[in-house]
């Protein structure tokens, strides 16, 4: 047997049924009411019911079991009969699909493994394959890959309408389900049991690990702001080691793609584990949108996105540095708006900064509690800001000559807006200012004994 060969008719257990033609169904019944002349023979010799025997005449349909019985009894080799086979089935009277088997392995297979183990399953009873996804797209490429595979175009599909999007769940029969469930799909609910990546696809091509990690990354995976892709599964606190080694083989199926040093961790909450496998750095991710990528559009879009600011950041050696003090050149921002000035985190700009002032480039124009809150300047920066032991008296100051809003103190004192309605809520607090109109830029302020006169 070819050593791609996932599944065949040896693999079947007593549930299968299969179809064959008309005329091959009437043959073998005919041969077989020959060779025993009576009906009771027939059915101690098969160890079945008449009436079985009568339907395979009439509709081909019989058990897979039962079937070999008869070729046996015939004296008819299985690879003689396998062509006449015609579809397969998992009762009488069910869905049925066309003779897909031997099923061989291929990258779509290897898709409809992966959205098994992500938004799809196979239910625990029926066996039924259900996927659920509110991206058209997604449930496209399913129907595609089930289409290439088993033949079948004809799923049962519902639409859910929720307050902004449609989910669109589909449903196949459940010999599809049992067949994927051969080749080593999980049954049932997964938070709730073990399983793994099958070997077929850790040790297959890597057409066949590209369309797994693609299909799983496109139903669990996500794409953040802060440059870093992620997969995150969930299991129940039993199950946590086997989420840990399936989280592992992802990790070595990327690994064999050159994206390495991913890390892997556990979050725990009151009933559940959740584990996040995380991507970073802009040469992994850069690496991941050219082996892998996704089918989802919204996240392809989002890391292109992601990928050609980051390039334009990195574009050269230093040019953080030099974006940096060109702005602050212009006048004094703080640490958020540094950030996004140069489209990087809050604590990575810190970081820039800290090594800024410690080359003695820039200061901090007064200390704030938070590190973000920081306003920062040249080091020969002399504009007229306010310490902050001065600020207080100096606001107060400019308000006893005239009503000022906090735009107007912003511009006087070249200070953040948010720092002067901080110092503003704190003398209003201590009763020595107070709001008294409310302008087009926000409130006027004044002190309080000033108003009352």
């Amino acid at each position: 047997m070819n050593s791609k060969v996932l599944t065949d008719f040896k693999h079947l257990d007593k549930n299968f049924f299969v179809k064959v033609d008309t005329e091959t169904s009437k043959r073998l019944v005919k041969s077989l009411k020959e060779k025993y002349k009576l009906w009771k023979f027939v059915e101690s010799k098969i160890n079945t019911k008449l009436t079985n025997i009568h339907r395979m005449k009439e509709t081909g349909v019989i058990n897979f079991e039962m079937f070999n019985k008869i070729i046996n009894e015939l004296s008819i080799s299985f690879d003689d009969i396998r062509d006449k086979i015609i579809a397969i089935k998992t009762g009488d009277r069910g869905n049925e699909i066309p003779n897909v088997l031997p099923l061989t392995v291929s990258g779509e297979l290897s898709s409809l493994l992966a959205h098994v183990c992500g938004d799809g399953g196979l239910q625990r009873r029926s066996c039924r394959f259900e996927y659920t996804n509110s991206r058209e797209e997604i449930i496209k490429e399913v129907k595609r890959c089930v289409r290439e595979v088993f033949r079948f175009d004809e799923p049962y599909e519902r639409r859910i309408q929720k307050t902004n999007t449609v989910i669109t769940k589909i449903i196949y029969p459940s010999v599809i389900g049992k067949i994927l469930k051969l080749t080593g799909a999980p049954r049932g609910r997964k938070t709730t049991m073990e399983f793994e990546v099958p070997e077929w696809v850790m040790k297959g091509s890597k057409n066949i690990k590209r369309s797994f990690l693609q299909a799983l990354f496109d139903d669990e995976g996500s794409v953040e702001k802060r440059f870093l892709i992620s997969l995150s599964l969930n299991k129940h606190y039993p199950f946590e080691g086997n989420l840990l080694l399936f989280l592992n083989q992802i990790k070595e199926l990327l690994e064999g793609f050159g994206i390495d040093t991913i890390s892997v961790s556990l979050r725990k909450n009151k009933k559940e584990v959740k584990g996040v496998l995380r991507i970073s750095n802009l040469l992994r991710m850069e690496k991941f949108a050219g082996e892998i990528n996704f089918n989802h559009i919204k996240r392809k879009e989002k890391l292109e996105a992601l990928l050609k600011t980051k390039r334009r950041v990195y574009k050269k050696g230093g040019e953080t540095k030099n974006i940096i003090l060109n702005e602050l050149e212009r006048k004094p921002f703080s640490t958020i708006e540094i950030a996004k000035l140069i489209k990087r985190s809050r604590s990575n700009t810190y970081r820039w900064l800290i090594k800024l002032e410690k080359e003695r480039e820039i200061k901090r124009l007064f200390p704030t509690r938070h590190k973000t809150e920081i306003t920062w300047a040249l080091e020969d920066y002399n504009g007229a800001y306010i310490p902050l032991h001065d600020a207080f008296n100096a606001i107060q100051m400019v308000l006893e000559k005239e009503r000022k809003t906090a735009n107007d103190l912003s511009k006087l004192f070249d200070m953040n807006k948010t720092h002067i309605l901080r110092y503003l809520r704190k003398l209003e607090v201590e009763r020595k200012v107070v709001r008294v109109k409310r302008e087009k830029n926000g409130f006027s302020w004044t002190p309080i004994n000033f108003e009352k006169a």
